[in-house]
């Protein structure tokens, strides 16, 4: 169901894009799958990343990557569900518009930067994957751990964190170290370290959790989320950015686009023009930002 949900997300943004005259980019990132430094390489040269301006607001960089990847022509979608599917992500390949879909289960923000870019890998190692305990075969596991390497190696090198290094320190420590130069996510660089062998599977489960406690804590009592953040959390800016785009030129109506983004009927009247606002304050705060 969740495939299916992906598969009409990304129909429908292909609808838009033909009804505003326009057409994606393709998709060219090919990764070789035998060098894990070479291909981190890779990507940060098809995102130019080198001279990216990694602004970073409340969910510690995620959004940011996001914006990346999505600038690229990558459909990143957030699905909530209840169901335990053991798995962060995953991610359904083609030569244009391909999908990543990050599964958030309980999944923080932060840690969802991680799963976007081990989704990544495999985008471009052409594959179309569904990650997690649905997959538990030696040959899956070595693809895996080979994702987990690359996503590794391009949100923070090994030689940056050789470079950062100190026994002396705390993991958060060395973590807050990394990130000033990484401009990345606590976990992503955290798991990471953990990868490179300076921290252990023990001392990243414990970080992770302390994370998490800290996110549950400055989270309880913040009031209800609204309809219009759900809305574009769940498809993207760039997404949103274009439906909205569509509408004011006339060229899809706004019952579709309300069909597009999910809009119900029991939602408020004013949702539409509530996900327009709250993506023109998202779009100023990120140039306010960036600039």
């Amino acid at each position: 169901s969740v495939i299916r949900e992906a598969l009409k997300a990304r129909n429908d943004y292909l609808y838009v894009l033909e009804m505003m005259g326009e057409e994606p980019l393709p998709f060219t990132l090919a990764l070789t799958g035998k060098d894990e430094a070479e291909d981190a390489k890779e990507i940060s040269n098809y995102f130019d990343l080198k001279n990216q301006k990694r602004a970073v607001k409340h969910n510690d960089y995620y959004s940011a990557w996001r914006s990346i990847f999505e600038s690229k022509d990558i459909l990143v979608i957030e699905k909530t569900s209840r169901e335990p599917f053991g798995s962060d992500g995953f991610c359904l390949w083609f030569d244009v518009l391909p999908v990543i879909v990050v599964l958030s289960t309980g999944q923080a923000a932060e840690r969802r930067l991680f799963t976007i870019m081990h989704e990544l890998v495999h985008l471009g190692l052409r594959q179309s994957v569904f990650d997690g305990k649905i997959n538990l075969n030696n040959n899956m596991n070595k693809i895996e751990r080979y994702c987990d390497a690359v996503a590794g190696h391009t949100i923070a090198p090994f030689e940056l964190l050789a470079s950062c290094y100190q026994p002396n320190l705390t993991v958060d420590e060395l973590v807050s170290k990394v990130r000033i130069k990484a401009k990345a996510s606590r976990p992503a660089i955290a798991i990471q370290l953990k990868l490179a062998g300076y921290i252990s599977e023990q001392q990243l489960r414990v970080y992770l959790k302390q994370l998490d406690q800290v996110r549950i804590a400055k989270n309880k009592g913040e009031a209800k989320i609204p309809a219009s953040t759900r809305i574009i959390s769940q498809y993207g800016r760039y997404f949103v950015q274009t439906v909205i785009a569509a509408v004011s030129h006339n060229a899809i109506s706004a019952t579709t686009a309300k069909n597009i983004l999910g809009i119900k009927s029991t939602y408020k009247p004013s949702t539409l023009q509530d996900v327009q606002i709250h993506h023109l304050h998202i779009h100023l705060s990120l140039y306010i930002l960036q600039s």
